[in-house]
């Protein structure tokens, strides 16, 4: 009778063990998926968080420059202390025709970052020269010496593709697309190519904007107070 009391204990047992391993097991699966999830937010709030801050340093760019920057490169560090990188870890893409961030990187051709460097000049003597004579510069040795201390050339000894119809220049490796044109003001003899500053291309701030937006409305209550101001002063 002992002995069969005994068995019965040890069964009884068992199965509270049993039952106590398995809601163990059910909690701790429901505790990963509650991480995951949470996991998923955190990186979701990052990616808006890094194409808000790329986008408004895009767009800062712009206003002082009065064109798009060459590369995302160009904007540290005095518009972004690094280039954040999307949560996976892996770069974001951008047009420099549109000034678009892309969610994906494009193939980037073999341009140093001396090139982008002088295309970067080169933008500026353009705009600059559009400021003073109301005209885009009819080739890029125009700019000489007012503007740029030399004529440009790429590090390896070729020269930049330069269209004086829209006062845009690439390097001779870029795709070849159409064109942004440099913006300047419209008053004076621009004719068929006049642009005023105010119209420079915002596609590419516009795209970025939308995305950002449509996270921004998913997490918003995962942001804190200063999270959220500065997204309503960016215009989100």
């Amino acid at each position: 009778m002992i002995r069969v009391v005994m068995t019965a204990s040890v069964l009884l047992l068992s199965g509270c063990m049993l039952e106590v391993l398995g809601a163990t097991a059910i909690q701790s699966e429901l505790q990963a998926k509650q991480l995951q999830g949470m996991k998923r937010q955190i990186e979701h709030a990052q990616g808006v968080s890094a194409e808000v801050s790329i986008t408004q340093a895009i767009r800062v760019y712009q206003a002082k420059k009065g064109f798009n920057p060459a590369s995302l490169e160009v904007l540290v560090p005095e518009y972004l202390p690094s280039i954040p990188a999307k949560p996976d870890g892996s770069p974001y893409g951008y047009d420099p025709q549109t000034g678009a961030l892309l969610d994906h990187p494009v193939q980037k051709p073999n341009i140093t970052a001396d090139d982008y460097g002088t295309l970067d000049k080169i933008r500026a003597g353009i705009y600059q020269y559009g400021q003073a004579t109301k005209l885009y510069p009819a080739n890029l040795g125009d700019l000489v010496p007012n503007y740029l201390p030399q004529f440009p050339m790429t590090s390896d000894g070729r020269m930049f593709l330069y269209n004086p119809q829209t006062g845009e220049v690439i390097h001779p490796d870029q795709q070849v697309t159409t064109p942004a044109p440099v913006p300047v003001p419209a008053q004076g003899g621009y004719g068929s190519v006049s642009q005023p500053i105010q119209n420079m291309n915002q596609a590419g701030v516009n795209a970025a904007q939308s995305r950002a937006r449509s996270g921004t409305d998913a997490i918003a209550g995962g942001y804190s107070n200063r999270q959220m101001q500065q997204v309503e002063e960016l215009g989100f």
